[in-house]
């Protein structure tokens, strides 16, 4: 019993056509939303990594409350969105080279109101590749047919997510890179680019504009206080900038600091 059980939930997420296919369309979405950002490598990869995985949780999920014509019941929807905590708890034991994923997989359900599940976090525990993901996810789901609804076209999944996005529950730049990508009109400001600044730069730069000492970039990055230093010249240099002030404000118009 519990094998078959076990089958009919794999076959929801792997082969019912109303999920076949979503997660690799979810990645590529995030994917290319995340380096349009300009996003470290490392949260790239997590992101793409995050996004194939997301939903392993459901198979802890009773496969009829997501085959179900009708509205869940509270208890369904309570049940149903405790998947991204069991997915969390899933991918746990792969150890620390899955922790960045595993974090993005247990918020990609998250609002930056409280509003979203299972955590109700905030915005200050959604870090930008995870605004990417939860905009891509809002996205993504709406333009697929599910059993109680019809699919949106692009256009109607777009204006979707730009409604989240004025009730304050998706991240505005999130949301528009996401877009942006998706061959959607954006209405983000164009903002500079990252000027050939390297993955690491661009961590340090958040960490500086977020008003952390050389010191501390370097202590929350690992490395050495001058090897610090001179990513902050470097980054300077490249974005002609003398002071953090200015390179705080290029952080924030380039959507490293997300809104």
């Amino acid at each position: 019993m519990k094998q078959r059980s076990l089958q009919s939930r794999t076959w929801w997420i792997c082969e019912c056509r109303f999920t076949q296919g979503h997660s690799r369309a979810l990645a590529d979405l995030a994917e290319a939303a995340a380096k349009d950002m300009g996003l470290p490598e490392s949260d790239v990869r997590d992101t793409r990594r995050a996004a194939l995985v997301h939903d392993i949780g459901e198979l802890a999920i009773p496969v009829a409350t997501w085959i179900r014509k009708s509205p869940m019941t509270a208890k369904e929807q309570d049940t149903a969105n405790l998947h991204p905590y069991y997915g969390e708890r899933a991918l746990s034991a792969l150890g620390d080279e899955a922790a960045g994923s595993c974090v993005l997989v247990s918020r990609h359900h998250e609002c930056l109101d409280q509003s979203g599940y299972p955590g109700r976090v905030d915005g200050t525990d959604l870090s930008p590749a995870a605004r990417i993901l939860a905009a891509a996810e809002v996205f993504e789901t709406a333009r697929e047919e599910r059993p109680q609804r019809p699919a949106l076209d692009d256009e109607g999944a777009a204006s979707l997510v730009r409604t989240w996005v004025r009730e304050g529950r998706l991240c505005r730049d999130g949301a528009e890179a996401v877009l942006s990508v998706a061959g959607q009109p954006s209405r983000r400001n164009i903002a500079p680019r990252l000027a050939g600044m390297t993955g690491r730069e661009i961590e340090v730069l958040r960490l500086i504009a977020r008003g952390m000492t050389t010191r501390e970039a370097a202590e929350e990055l690992g490395i050495a206080a001058k090897t610090a230093d001179n990513h902050v010249q470097n980054i300077y240099s490249k974005i002609d900038v003398t002071t953090r002030a200015g390179a705080a404000l290029f952080a924030i118009e380039s959507g490293l600091l997300m809104r």
